[in-house]
């Protein structure tokens, strides 16, 4: 089979999952058990046990997740392509990716509209780190990066809660960073770690100006953290920060 042939038939799987795991995103947002978007040992709100609402509404979000991540699924395609990898090696890494992206964000989803991180879809992204070992520098570059996010974040928990004496950062944070630093690597992890401060502070400053946060209120972390890690996985930023 020639290489025209083949890149064809990436960049159609690629369309093709992409497709599906717009769909599926809301599909499956909907129907996540209402515990997984509820605190241990409390009560899951009467919308969560509602098997009629819709937490994400079918339009526009089947559309607009869809294009996002067909979108994503062809430009890495085409990036492995460019890279000079096997074919297999391009398209094991493009369902890969794609997979995690759509992890990303009903993670960011679940985060930005109950304020939970469900540990199970954390376990499952914390997974697919396996699909991208074979590429990484070495055999412990998923292990530092797991190590540099969560445990960064642990300390910066820590010294906020000396300071403002509450918790400023979740445990849910913790494991999605620690999750994230498995798939991304130690280089990954830190353009993870710096496009989240920034957006994160933008957001926060955005919410004080609009007077929708005061100054010491908290604000979800994990969208932020979620789509830091989209971000880099699209466009490779820690070669360009680093």
């Amino acid at each position: 089979m020639d290489n025209n042939t083949l890149k064809i038939i990436i960049f159609a799987v690629a369309i093709v999952i992409g497709w599906l795991g717009g769909y599926s995103t809301v599909y499956i947002f909907n129907r996540l058990p209402a515990k997984w978007l509820t605190d241990y040992g409390d009560t899951p709100k009467a919308e969560l046990l509602d098997v009629n609402f819709k937490r994400l509404k079918g339009y526009p979000w089947k559309l607009l997740f869809s294009m996002l991540l067909i979108a994503s699924g062809i430009w890495l395609a085409e990036k492995y392509w460019l890279s000079g990898y096997g074919a297999w090696s391009i398209m094991a890494l493009v369902i890969a990716s794609l997979i995690t992206m759509w992890l990303l964000l009903l993670i960011g989803f679940s985060d930005g509209m109950y304020g939970i991180i469900p540990d199970q879809l954390v376990v499952v992204l914390a997974l697919t780190a396996v699909a991208y070992a074979p590429y990484k520098p070495d055999f412990f570059d998923p292990l530092y990066g797991g190590l540099i996010g969560g445990g960064l974040l642990l300390i910066i928990g820590a010294m906020s809660k000396l300071v403002y004496k509450k918790d400023v950062l979740g445990m849910g944070d913790v494991k999605l960073l620690t999750a994230v630093g498995l798939v991304m690597g130690f280089k990954g992890t830190i353009a993870v770690l710096i496009l989240t401060s920034f957006a994160s502070l933008l957001g926060f400053g955005y919410g004080v100006l609009r007077g929708r946060l005061k100054l010491l209120d908290s604000a979800p972390l994990g969208p932020y953290i979620a789509g830091a890690a989209y971000v880099c996985m699209l466009f490779d930023i820690a070669s360009i920060l680093l």
